[in-house]
């Protein structure tokens, strides 16, 4: 192949992690012609990938001399997954309330019962905007069918990130370090439902495109896993805590107690709290970031033992070094009595 890779990004599959190591890139860049992910168009009135032309099939074949990157992950835990990562990020909740017109949904079950998530593997390859009812038709499944055959498809699955790397290296003649850095692993882990045969048995009666474009994509990834000579071994490093920068270091800053603002009936109790006690959280949190240097288990610690004592009057918290996140989760629920 001629010309350089397109990475196709469906979110919550490992595609940050493979497109920094494939890239060397510091971060992610904004969605690009070699690089397909969601883009936000209008103020956040619609957000949708920049990858529909690459499964049309009345224009593709501009991308015949391209090979073309795509993981795949199992899509229930995917989407649960992106149920966890955006349910507390405010703009997505807003996204939701300006397309749905009601609340974001407090639940799983919820979120994967709407029309708008049905098939959405499916939707993002085809740029259909997120939070919208315009259903996945089978003419637009067998498109992607159609241009997996047509075009120079390299497949990765979730579940094996070490075969995957292999894989991308032996069809892509692309060289990885003995070690890739972990990006962007959820730092929000819904707490699973008792009824999970009934989101298991409701996300598979409405996902039928999804699961069986999963199937096709384990079996390409079989096919060519077969043709590698010998698999590198790779480790990979890093974990939910090297999130947190890049989580509270935005513009405006966000509070790490927006982390678990979903766990909560009402999280608009949490964010407007958020918001009446910016000007006296905000040294607190900036003196944090500085002196903890990029270590996000040290900055949370360092911060959670700065602010329990002015966020609990008449009780406390003892840090768990270990693990301070389940710390910050307690919080929350002290906080707010939930």
């Amino acid at each position: 192949m001629s010309k350089r890779p397109i990475v196709i990004h469906v979110p919550k599959t490992g595609g940050t992690t493979l497109f920094m190591a494939i890239s060397g890139s510091p971060k992610p860049p904004s969605p690009n012609l070699l690089y397909r992910h969601i883009k936000m168009f209008g103020k956040n009135e619609e957000m949708k990938s920049n990858c529909g032309d690459i499964f049309d099939s009345t224009i593709n074949s501009k991308y015949q001399e391209n090979q073309i990157i795509m993981m795949i992950r199992n899509p229930l835990e995917r989407i649960e997954s992106e149920f966890g990562f955006l349910s507390n990020r405010e703009m997505f909740r807003e996204l939701w309330q300006n397309n749905v017109g009601c609340e974001y949904p407090k639940t799983l079950l919820e979120y994967i019962q709407h029309p708008s998530n049905a098939n959405s593997i499916c939707r993002f390859l085809h740029g259909i905007p997120m939070y919208t009812n315009d259903p996945v038709t089978q003419v637009q499944y067998d498109d992607v069918i159609k241009s997996f055959e047509k075009l120079s498809f390299v497949f990765g699955r979730t579940d094996q990130m070490g075969l995957t790397v292999s894989n991308v290296s032996n069809q892509c003649g692309i060289e990885f370090g003995d070690m890739i850095p972990r990006y962007r692993t959820s730092l929000y882990k819904p707490k699973r439902s008792n009824h999970w045969e009934t989101i298991s048995n409701t996300f598979d009666e409405l996902n039928t495109f999804d699961l069986k474009l999963e199937i096709e994509i384990q079996k390409r990834f079989l096919e060519q896993t077969k043709t590698i000579p010998r698999s590198k071994q790779v480790t990979f490093a890093g974990d939910e805590y090297d999130s947190l920068y890049p989580f509270v270091c935005v513009e405006p800053m966000r509070s790490p107690l927006e982390i678990y603002a979903n766990d909560l009936d009402d999280p608009i109790v949490l964010y407007n709290w958020i918001e009446q006690n910016r000007k006296l959280q905000q040294p607190i949190l900036k003196k944090c970031i500085h002196l903890n240097k990029g270590d996000g288990k040290a900055f949370l610690i360092d911060w959670l033992n700065k602010t329990i004592p002015t966020m609990l009057k008449d009780e406390t918290i003892k840090v768990d070094c270990s693990n301070p996140l389940d710390s910050l989760r307690l919080l929350v629920k002290k906080m707010f009595r939930t």
